[in-house]
Parts: structure tokens; C-alpha cells; sequence
């Protein structure tokens, strides 16, 4: 099935190659209350949101993934028609980590590609090993800062990314 056409004004052109919608759906909050937040994603997209803002540390992203997936069998649309975007948390900002977070996401996700990954925050924490989230709640007990990491470093580990086939668009990199 072909992407929709969007409305014009609906969209901005990104740098190179895609497009953004200009409206977007943030998914922060109601982890601790199952099916609110797909849900609240199933409403969003009824109602014409077309990007959805994730993240690993808000805890949902396995119910957002499942919304997604069953959103789009039963509406038809493609999953080009769609903005994900999350972010990679403060654990993980060494550049051998990076992969190993944006794959638990799309695993989460249960999607193939995100259209965009963020750094959330732009500071390092300890790593504390995949799925720092695991069971709703952070594991690490130590949150001392181990510096910034070269985010030229995180750049190039990003674009290993893209090359190794996780994703169909531009990887790009940002700071929240």
C-alpha cells in the first residue's frame, strides 16, 4: 500500500532526505497504568497524529509497540506513514552501547526502523547493562556522572547503525 499524501502544512522537510510531521504525540507517563498509553496512542493516531515520541526511560514502550502494530493491521496504513521517534538514555551513551539500545527499542517497538533517536539527555551515567528499564524502574544505583562522551563518537556509532541495515531512514542525531 502507498504512503498517503499529506496536507500540505503538515510536514517540514528534514536535511537530506524525509519528512516530519510538524505535530507531534508525546508518550511520557502512565507506565504504572496499564493500557492507558496505547490507548491514548490508538487516540492519537484516530485522531490524525502521525509522529509518536518515545522514549525507553518512560517504561511503555512494549505497550506503544503492541498499539502500533495493531493500529496499523487494522487501519491499513504503512508504516512509512508514520514518525517514531525515541532516545537513547543516559546509560548508554557510550558508543558501544548505542546499537544495544536502539535494538531493545525496536524490539519494544516492534518496529523495524525509527525515523528518529535522540540522545535524551546529553550526559553519561554508569552503564548498567541492556534494558535499564527492565520491569518499569531504573536499575542503576549509581547515577554519578561518567563525563560526555565524544558525541562525535555517538555520531559515528549511529551511523554503524544505519549501515548495518536496523534502519530504512536517515539516522539522525539531536539533543532534547
Amino acid at each position: 500500500m502507498a504512503a498517503k499524501k499529506q496536507k500540505k502544512g503538515t510536514r517540514i522537510s528534514l536535511n537530506g532526505s524525509g519528512q516530519m510531521p510538524v505535530i507531534g504525540f508525546g508518550t511520557w507517563g502512565g507506565a504504572d497504568q496499564p493500557g492507558v498509553v496505547g490507548k491514548a496512542v490508538r487516540d492519537a493516531l484516530t485522531a490524525g497524529f502521525r509522529m509518536i515520541d518515545c522514549a525507553e526511560c518512560y517504561g511503555n514502550e512494549k505497550e506503544i509497540g503492541a498499539e502500533l502494530q495493531k493500529y496499523l493491521q487494522e487501519s491499513k496504513m504503512c508504516r512509512s506513514d508514520l514518525f517514531v521517534t525515541s532516545k537513547v538514555w543516559n546509560t548508554n551513551h557510550a558508543p558501544q552501547h548505542v546499537r544495544e539500545a536502539c535494538m531493545n527499542t525496536l524490539k519494544n517497538l516492534q518496529l523495524d526502523y525509527l525515523d528518529l533517536y535522540l540522545v535524551h539527555w546529553p550526559l553519561a551515567w554508569h552503564y548498567v547493562g541492556e534494558a535499564p528499564f527492565q520491569n518499569g524502574c531504573h536499575r542503576a544505583v549509581n547515577h554519578a556522572r561518567v563525563g560526555l562522551h565524544e558525541y562525535g563518537q555517538r555520531w559515528k556509532a549511529l551511523l554503524m547503525r544505519e549501515r548495518s541495515s536496523i534502519s530504512e531512514s536517515q539516522t539522525t542525531l539531536l539533543f532534547s
